[in-house]
């Protein structure tokens, strides 16, 4: 939306039918879209490689259960 609008008002603004703080204030918006815009894809970024650190892998297949016998436990 932000695009357009910028290029609409720098159509307008060479037709002098804008002013220049409008043709500027158009502009600064676009720019500050685009600059959330990368802003937000880099925090994804950060999320998913973060994400990625949480994975536990277990170098051989098996079961995770409670320990039922102990240092100690006299097993029978």
């Amino acid at each position: 939306r932000t695009e357009s609008e910028a290029k609409r008002d720098k159509g307008l603004f060479e037709d002098k039918a804008i002013s220049a703080e409008a043709f500027i204030k158009s502009t600064a918006a676009r720019d500050t879209a685009a600059a959330i815009l990368l802003q937000t894809e880099a925090m994804v970024e950060i999320a998913e490689l973060e994400k990625s650190y949480t994975e536990i892998k277990a170098p051989i297949d098996g079961r995770i259960s409670r320990a039922l016998v102990t240092k100690g436990n006299l097993v029978g």
